[in-house]
């Protein structure tokens, strides 16, 4: 678990100036574009996790029926 000590250190760091401005419905607006693009970078991991267990299902029961012929 993350401390929150340590995030916003970090933030403070590194991000202060580049959102300095942000505040209230901006800040909203930024934050729901970051979350988005993190989910939409997850779901690219998730997707082809799916695509490979299809796969290996798929090459199991090829190997099965080959094996039965």
């Amino acid at each position: 678990m993350v401390k929150e000590y340590n995030i916003r250190r970090h933030y403070v760091t590194r991000h202060a100036e580049t959102h300095r401005g942000l505040q209230g419905q901006p800040r909203r607006e930024k934050v729901k574009e970051l979350i988005a693009g993190l989910k939409k970078q997850q779901s690219v991991f998730a997707s082809g996790r799916d695509i490979s267990a299809v796969a290996v299902k798929a090459s199991y029961l090829i190997a099965n029926d080959i094996a039965l012929a």
